[in-house]
């Protein structure tokens, strides 16, 4: 509702309509000081990698709630509903919505300590080397599946499904990039026992192919790549080379290594778990490349008069070749923006470390005290009245944390499995679980057929 008094009032122009007085409206079912420390917890929450979904949110209020003895009539069992949720967004500009991507917690444990650690070696080997000289790879693959586009159709419709063939097939691929903008050749390899003509012809220039049985790069691949694509293009550079890339198994292996020593060669390893944030190509370059590979393959498939389910092996390097292509007027400008926003060059650990929480309560892991400050309680009136309640609800949000970053480990001893005794062809039941009994006779058709007659 609202309090205010209408003026007319009449003028050589007209009438002139003044308001005086001011709107208030419904009293919030917080004070204000509760919801900017809910706001400065759900952005720590987002900076350690747990953002709060709209239920998390309402769920760690009516924990707050709870723990600090407070009731709110409105709060059906003391959480807030959904109108509460869009009311509390609308108040609070400085927080958005939006759509989140997973990472594995084992990228989730590195530390700022192990990025500084690691710059600091690497300033010490770019020292005095120039971008040309500094080679960065990583492997990738293309998908046979376009993915998901948007489409015109009549409003209403609940099911728009477009007619397009597509699998599960990809091909594994290496691509190497230097600090200077400039792209390597790539090197594909497919999944096959054999290698034939058609798969290498019409692809970019100096492209390598290469078939494993599973698909993917292995040592001896890995191998075939440096010599085939990077050393050659090293060779030809004078002083010192760095080649920058993950630590995977398959990377390492004693002859290249040695080939790395004998050409002036450093190779430098990205810590593990890091190249999210340390790898030029994950970072800047991979992402549009499957955009527009993307693209390429919808227009192939929409084209294909031979009606393939899959894109056959001699069609992939024509079309490799039309996204290199495509690629090719911003790849420059791509590149060196990867290397720069990992710091990688110009050497700069500012940048990775930038993307680390600044803050977060002192003692995440400590154990909360079982009897938690209480605040004074709410009043009818939230105006004027100073709350002391950080550390309560601190407490709320280390819960929080402790229950989504820290999971309860089952530390019980797994029960071994069994195999049950059934004639080939018979399903199995629970009866059939031969408990302490060493010999248990195969179950038969007629008891299991019988058993489950019983049940209804």
């Amino acid at each position: 509702m609202s309090t205010y008094k209408v003026i007319f009032r009449q003028n050589n122009v007209g009438i002139e309509i003044k308001f005086y007085g001011r709107f208030v409206g419904c009293p919030t079912s917080l004070p204000p000081e509760i919801e900017s420390q809910i706001v400065r917890c759900l952005q720590i929450a987002a900076d350690w990698g747990f953002p709060m979904s709209a239920d998390n949110l309402r769920t760690f209020v009516r924990d707050y709630l709870n723990d600090n003895n407070i009731k709110i009539p409105k709060f059906k069992d003391n959480k807030p509903g959904d109108d509460w949720y869009r009311l509390f967004m609308t108040r609070h500009t400085e927080l958005t919505t939006r759509l989140s991507s997973n990472i594995k917690r084992s990228r989730a444990t590195l530390s700022p300590e192990t990025i500084t650690d690691f710059f600091v070696n690497l300033a010490t080997t770019l020292q005095n080397v120039p971008p040309e000289n500094i080679l960065n790879y990583d492997e990738t693959n293309l998908t046979d599946d376009p993915g998901n586009t948007l489409v015109i159709t009549t409003k209403g419709t609940k099911r728009v499904d477009r007619v397009m063939d597509t699998s599960k097939q990809s091909t594994s691929l290496m691509f190497a990039v230097t600090a200077s903008g400039k792209t390597l050749p790539p090197y594909v390899v497919y999944k096959a026992i054999g290698l034939y003509d058609s798969w290498c012809e019409g692809g970019p220039a100096g492209t390598v192919y290469n078939r494993t049985q599973s698909g993917w790069f292995e040592g001896k691949t890995f191998e075939h790549w440096f010599e085939a694509i990077a050393l050659p293009y090293l060779r030809r550079l004078d002083g010192k080379k760095c080649v920058i890339g993950d630590n995977l198994s398959s990377h390492i292996s004693a002859r290249t290594l040695r080939l790395c020593e004998e050409n002036n060669i450093a190779f430098v390893f990205l810590p593990p778990n890091s190249t999210h944030i340390l790898q030029p190509l994950d970072v800047s370059y991979f992402g549009p490349m499957k955009k527009a590979w993307r693209e390429i393959l919808t227009e192939w498939k929409l084209s294909n008069t031979t009606r393939c389910v899959t894109m056959p092996k001699d069609c992939f390097p024509t079309q490799l070749n039309k996204l290199m292509s495509r690629l090719s007027s911003t790849s420059c400008d791509t590149i060196k923006s990867g290397f720069r926003k990992t710091g990688l060059y110009p050497v700069d650990g500012s940048q990775p470390l930038a993307q680390f929480p600044a803050s977060a309560p002192s003692n995440l892991t400590a154990t909360p005290s079982s009897t938690p400050a209480t605040p004074p309680p709410v009043p009818q009136s939230h105006q004027n009245t100073p709350l002391t309640f950080t550390q309560s609800i601190d407490i709320t949000l280390m819960n929080f944390f402790r229950e989504h970053r820290f999971p309860k480990v089952d530390e019980g001893v797994q029960r071994r499995k069994r195999c049950l005794n059934v004639a080939p062809g018979v399903g199995g039941t629970a009866e059939d679980i031969p408990g302490d009994k060493e010999n248990a006779e195969p179950s038969k058709l007629p008891g299991l057929l019988q058993s489950q007659q019983d049940l209804y």
